[in-house]
């Protein structure tokens, strides 16, 4: 099993930090001073180097004002629609494989 780091899954978790972040119209810089910390942590955390626990991502949450389940169900449904795309692109992957109206060679 690969780290979750680096999985699909975590690249929409960061998209959707990136996103509550810019939705509600604040910098790094400005999330930076709200959670006391220095802006290259938070540049950190939302390029995949530095990961968040759970206490550190509800804070973060807090400082922009987003509601944890918000959060939490908007992202189910990004993995769930990511998951469905994948199947979709898989199946077709294997339609395309399956050799369809071939005619049988002349001998």
């Amino acid at each position: 099993m690969k780290k979750s780091q680096y999985s699909d899954a975590y690249q929409l978790f960061l998209t959707e930090l990136r996103s509550a972040r810019m939705a509600v119209g604040m910098t790094q810089v400005q999330l930076s001073e709200a959670l006391e910390v220095d802006q290259p942590y938070v540049s950190r955390v939302e390029s995949g180097s530095r990961r968040l626990d759970v206490v550190e991502l509800h804070e973060w949450l807090q400082v922009l004002g987003v509601d944890w389940g918000e959060f939490m169900a908007t992202l189910d449904s990004r993995w769930a629609d990511a998951r469905a795309a994948r199947a979709r692109l898989s199946r077709q992957a294997m339609a395309s494989k399956t050799p369809r109206g071939r005619r049988p060679l002349k001998g």
